[in-house]
């Protein structure tokens, strides 16, 4: 389980155990300090009421202690709490972890090189890449190859190098080389989409700038 579902769980589950808790105390106490008796769905009504501040149904008349008027505001001050508590511990932390595990869909490189696919096999290539000071861009179809590859800083993005959106997010205009390592029938389709995506003559028509490997 990946943080952000971890995050999720663990904020549910915190906001059952508190509401079963409220639940039980609430029906405790009227019983107790006014006397009546509710069922235990009647008193998940009201704290359901009071932490969402919603309303209190018919219960208010039934109030006439202190400690029972005193619980009920306790009870509305946690859902008030709950709720400036879970923004910046829980719901924000989560935006950013769920836009941190997203995989890099885009690069603004220019001159650079665009590799489709990844495999070991471009170890190599990026290191002669990185050697001549070659900028490059790797497209990949699996979104968690793609999130390992940014997370060691490497310029990837995720896509089908057979779709012309994807040689679009990875700027093949403003490419120097494409480089097709998928499969003999995949590199086909891919050389050919890139064509048919790219506009400028180092890929196109004369097809110099495209490099297949298997």
């Amino acid at each position: 389980m990946i943080e952000w579902q971890r995050r999720i769980v663990m904020l549910l589950s915190a906001v059952a155990l508190l509401v079963f808790v409220y639940t039980l105390l609430y029906q405790w106490a009227m019983l107790t300090f006014e006397g009546v008796e509710i069922a235990f769905f009647d008193s998940l009504q009201v704290v359901i009421e009071a932490l969402t501040t919603a309303g209190f149904g018919g219960d208010t008349g039934y109030w006439n202690t202190a400690i029972m008027n005193l619980i009920v505001v306790w009870m509305n001050l946690s859902g008030v709490l709950l709720v400036f508590l879970a923004l910046p511990l829980f719901v924000v932390p989560l935006f950013q972890q769920a836009l941190k595990d997203n995989p890099q869909e885009s690069t603004e490189l220019t001159d650079h090189v665009i590799i489709c696919s990844y495999n070991p096999r471009e170890d190599v290539l990026r290191s002669k890449l990185e050697a001549a000071d070659v900028p490059y861009v790797i497209i990949d179809d699996d979104p968690k190859t793609v999130l390992d590859l940014n997370t060691r800083g490497i310029e990837a993005i995720c896509g089908d190098p057979e779709y012309e959106q994807t040689f679009r997010a990875a700027n093949i205009n403003e490419a120097q080389a494409l480089v097709a390592d998928v499969s003999d029938e995949e590199n086909i389709s891919v050389i050919l989409t890139a064509i048919a995506r790219c506009t400028i003559s180092k890929l196109a028509p004369t097809y110099r700038g495209v490099v297949t490997s298997v």
